[in-house]
Formats: structure tokens, C-alpha cells, sequence
């Protein structure tokens, strides 16, 4: 087992990058979250024992992941709500043209019965 002094920014990405790839399934996603996370890691100087630090890194990267999933559920329902406002608008622009377009022919069709 490595000594704890000996624990690098390195050995943090790999842990992060492993549970995040296995959390996402996506490799661009999992580099992010293990470069933040790894990052996070370096900056706090996170102290313990090898197996508190390993778990400090897989939570964190569980939380990312949970952020991430978050962000995707979130702009899925704007995604909805703007296709939803477009379909209504889009219905209503054309009830409006039909109106105008029935108006017409009826206007068109008097003149032509005379």
C-alpha cells in the first residue's frame, strides 16, 4: 500500500476518473470531474489515513456526478418547456393565419356570387 505522503494529484485522478466513468459512462465527463475533483484534493490538503483519503475522493466524485446528473435533468425540462411554448406559439400563429385566411376566401367567394 502506498504511504500517504506519496499520494499525489495523479493517484486522486485515477480514483475520481474510475468511479465517475463508472457513475456516467461518459470519458470527457469523468476527466472533468477527476481533474476537479483531484484539484479539490491538492488544494485542501486532505490528511488521513490512505482509506479515508480514497473515500474523501470517491464521495466528492459522487457528488459531482449527482451535480452533473442535475444539470442534465434540469436542462432537459427547459428543453420541454421551450419545445412546448414553440408548439403553442407555432399552433396559435396559425390559427390567427387561418382566421385571417377564411375571412377572405368568405370576402372573395360574396363578390364572386354577386
Amino acid at each position: 500500500m502506498k504511504n500517504i505522503q506519496d499520494f499525489t494529484y495523479q493517484d486522486a485522478m485515477k480514483i475520481s476518473y474510475k468511479y465517475a466513468l463508472y457513475r456516467t459512462g461518459n470519458v470527457d465527463i469523468s476527466k472533468e470531474i477527476a481533474s476537479i475533483t483531484a484539484g479539490k484534493f491538492v488544494l485542501k490538503k486532505i490528511e488521513g489515513d490512505i482509506r479515508g483519503i480514497k473515500k474523501w475522493i470517491t464521495l466528492t466524485s459522487r457528488n459531482f456526478c449527482y451535480e452533473y446528473f442535475r444539470d442534465i435533468k434540469k436542462k432537459k425540462k427547459l428543453k420541454e418547456r421551450y419545445k412546448e411554448k414553440l408548439i403553442i406559439d407555432t399552433i396559435l400563429e396559425h390559427s390567427k393565419i387561418d382566421t385571417e385566411l377564411h375571412a377572405s376566401f368568405k370576402k372573395s367567394a360574396g363578390k364572386l356570387n354577386r
